[in-house]
Parts: structure tokens; sequence; C-alpha cells
């Protein structure tokens, strides 16, 4: 955000009439108000105006308090800045805009030029050209997510105001963006936006060369209540969306020759495919936080790994059942039938999504150690087999994910990782058989 949210605003707070000093930390921003013995509450969310007439709301993620002070961890923090004519505080239940600016050396590989004829470098580093043709042309819009929404991309100067008709290429400057918007037909909720951006940068996280690191800024534009004319731009900070580099997660070393990097913007159907993804996690909102916490330090430990991947898994295939394909025996089957079609000739495929289910039940129920072998789980002191195992699980995930959201070339580009001469041959093609029944 802003260097002023950093070395913190003075703040009143109309609800309580108090000051409150409002900054920005490492672990996120903080609300430092003064000791009141007759009032320790902890309130849902906090609103008020620093003394230049900056506005801000953000909800309360948790309160710590001492003899001399009284301090609140704030999440989804919404600035509007005074500079930018601010009058009306945020409105989160009234979101009509929102965009992510994306760093353009983490971003610009994924929205590249098919084909490109010249290079581009930022700071002496060379990075792939963005293809405006796409940023420009494929709009994309669907009335089923969130009431109506629309995605656009463009390139961005945060030199001059967004409303300025800011140059739409990428300069040899760090203030240069590439930002992803999404536009509401009717005025949503701030959980509703963010979710919808959370599944987009999941998508590009897992398949776009794109790490967490990449998101650079974030703003939102809102309504206010009785005037909806009036528009209200606010920046913004989420937990969710400014979170660790992928770089420190479980999956780090898996996503050098994994999925990530294998698809850029043409290959997943343009920003519709980034918008049909969206609407899949809409449908379906496990399926970016199981694969999120792949990408993320949130999930360490084998075990949950699995389980967590799992229920991705299960909620999917539940989906699908109800609304695309009718009942199906397992959810193994399910994730069976929408990947297996993709597939040219691999021989263990079928094995493994066994082998992933017999696992995730055994480590949820402790019940299938006396099974037959036809239902054999990794063993318990398998370290290397589980953390494989939870790499396949994601790999799956990711492929089912986009079949069932109509990204069939997407989805059959990424299956060639499962295929038995994949990449992960050897890895995978000796877990199955040690297994095998």
């Amino acid at each position: 955000m802003r260097p002023a949210i950093t070395t913190g605003l003075n703040v009143e707070l109309p609800a309580t009439d108090e000051r409150a000093f409002l900054s920005m930390h490492p672990s996120g921003p903080t609300l430092k108000l003064t000791p009141d013995f007759q009032r320790m509450w902890i309130p849902a969310s906090v609103a008020g105006h620093s003394q230049r007439g900056s506005t801000f709301h953000a909800t309360v993620a948790a309160g710590r308090g001492d003899m001399e002070t009284r301090e609140l961890l704030l999440d989804d923090l919404l600035v509007s800045w005074a500079e930018i004519a601010a009058t009306e505080i945020p409105d989160p239940t009234r979101v009509t805009r929102v965009w992510l600016g994306l760093d353009p050396r983490a971003s610009a590989k994924f929205f590249r030029a098919s084909n490109p004829d010249a290079d581009l470098h930022v700071n002496g580093r060379s990075v792939w050209p963005v293809d405006h043709a796409v940023l420009d042309e494929l709009d994309a819009a669907s009335g089923d997510l969130t009431g109506g929404t629309t995605v656009r991309a463009f390139t961005f100067s945060s030199r001059f105001s967004s409303e300025r008709n800011a140059p739409r290429t990428i300069a040899s400057s760090d203030l240069e963006q590439v930002c992803l918007e999404l536009e509401f037909d009717a005025p949503t909720s701030l959980s509703d936006a963010r979710s919808a951006l959370f599944a987009a940068q999941t998508l590009l996280e897992a398949v776009g060369e794109t790490g967490i690191d990449a998101s650079r800024e974030l703003w939102v534009w809102s309504t206010v209540d009785g005037r909806p004319g009036e528009v209200v731009a606010s920046e913004w900070w989420s937990r969710a969306l400014l979170g660790q580099t992928a770089d420190t997660s479980a999956l780090a070393p898996w996503m050098r020759v994994g999925t990530r990097g294998k698809l850029d913007i043409h290959s997943i159907g343009g920003l519709r495919g980034i918008l049909e993804w969206m609407t899949l996690c809409h449908n379906v909102p496990y399926i970016a936080s199981a694969l999120s916490g792949e990408h993320r330090t949130t999930i360490t430990d084998r075990r949950n790994r699995i389980s967590s991947l799992a229920i991705g898994w299960e909620h999917l295939s539940h989906w699908v059942q109800r609304n695309v394909h009718g009942r199906t025996p397992s959810t193994a089957s399910t994730i069976t039938d929408l990947v297996s079609p993709l597939l040219r000739g691999s021989t263990r495929f079928r094995s493994l999504v066994n082998l992933s289910w017999n696992t995730n039940n055994e480590i949820k129920h402790v019940a299938l150690r006396a099974s037959t072998k036809e239902r054999t789980p990794l063993r318990r002191d398998d370290v290397h087999g589980h953390e494989n195992l939870a790499h396949f699980m994601y790999t799956t995930l990711v492929v089912a994910s986009m079949e069932a959201a109509g990204m069939h070339t997407a989805a059959k580009d990424v299956s060639l990782d499962l295929e038995d001469e994949g990449p992960h041959e050897h890895v995978w093609g000796s877990l199955a058989d040690a297994y095998a029944a």
C-alpha cells in the first residue's frame, strides 16, 4: 500500500468516538487504541477517517491488549486516500469493481504473445512481451458469477491514475503492472469479490508461473448507499491475496518441474478460461483452497496434504455428480471418469487414484490396515511415498477441475504430466508398482 500506511495514520473512529493509530506491519495492518477498561470489546469491523481526510474500513481478525494499549489485528483493509478525493468510508457490501495488479516480471510470461518478435527488458531483466491483442480483445462476461461479472486485463502505469488513460505499454519501470479486473453488474460483497480473485490467482499460481509474490497491488471501487452514482476508490490489503511466496511451500521442489509455467493466457482459453475457472471455484470453493494450500506454507504435514487434496477431490466429484454426469459409485470413479479420457495410454493412473483414495481413508479412519490387498494404502512410515502421492493428487485435481470447468484444451495439456512417459514417470511409476495389488 502507499507509504503513508507504513509510517502510520492518526485516525478517528466515529462509531466509538475514539482516536487510534492505523499502521502496516509485515504481518498485516493493525489499529492501536488507547486503553479503556470499561469497554474491552473486539468489534467485527472498524471504520473511520484520518486527520487529513482519508477514510478506511477493515474487518477485525483478532485483538490483544495490556495495561497501556489495545491493538486490533486487521484484514481486508480498504483505504480511500484523500488525494484521490475521498469523501465517504468504503462500503465492503457494495463493491462494483476490483483489480489485482501483478508484477510484469512475474506475469508477463503468462500474458505473452504467441510468437513474440521482440524482447522486453524491465530493470535490465529480459521478460516476455505482453500480448496486448489478448488483453484488449478477450473481455469475458458471465451471468452466473456473483450475479454477472466481466473479466478484463490491461497494462497500467501507477505513475498515472487509471481514470486518466494510463499508457497501455509496459516500460522499464517497477511502476508498471499487468492488471486483472473484475467488474460486477450489481454491487456485491467484498467477500465474493475476494473469492473470485483468489480463484484466478490460484489458477495463475498453478499453471502460469506466477507466485504469490507476483501480486503487487489491490484496488476496490464501491458505491455509496442511496447514491449509486457516487463511487469510492480504495486501496485494498487482503491477507488471502497478499500472502507468502509459493517458493517456500511444501510443493516448491515440484513446482519447477510440474504444472507451474506449463500454460499461458492462450492455452487456457483467454480471459474466458479464467472466468470459467472462477465460476467453477465459486460453485466448488474448496478447489481453490486445496490447491492454494500446496502453493503456500499453510500445509506442511504430508498426511494433512493428502487429506486436504482428497477433500478437494470429493467436493469436485460431488458437484460433478450432481450437475454434470449424474451419480457415479465413488469419488475415485468420478475423478477417473474426468481424467482418463484425456490420457493416451496411462496404465498406472487408475491404480494411483485408488491408492490415493485408500490412503486418505486410512488416514481418516485407521481401518484399512487389515483390509484386502486390493485396498492397500501407503505404509505410514513411507515419507517419500506420501510426498509423491500428494503431488500426484495435486496434478490430478488441477486436470480434473479444468475439465469440469470446460477448459478441455488446458486440461489436456496438463494431463501430459500424468502419462506413463510423463516427466514424473519414474517417481509415480515406482510408487504404483510398489503398491500394486
